[in-house]
């Protein structure tokens, strides 16, 4: 099963009521969320990297480029 249906289905899964407390539902969305911010935070972290290299190395960086350096992207699934 390819991981962008089995994502859907497991929040579909975990929407319906009866779902809400279940133990196992619970772990896995608190660890799918705990994976979110893992990339998240690698993400940050590079981008900020690059920047600081570039300070370092006393590259000009306009306002747009620096704009587009620090936006979040918007998630792109495998498949896209």
């Amino acid at each position: 099963m390819e991981l962008r249906s089995a994502l859907l289905d497991f929040i579909a899964d975990f929407a319906n009521w009866n779902n809400s407390t279940v133990p196992e539902y619970l772990d896995t969305s608190r660890a799918l969320t705990q994976a979110g911010k893992i990339v998240a935070d690698e993400e940050r972290d590079a981008a900020q990297a690059a920047l600081d290299q570039a300070w370092e190395e006393g590259v000009p960086m306009d306002p747009a480029s620096l704009r587009a350096t620090l936006t979040p992207r918007r998630a792109r699934w495998p498949s896209e």
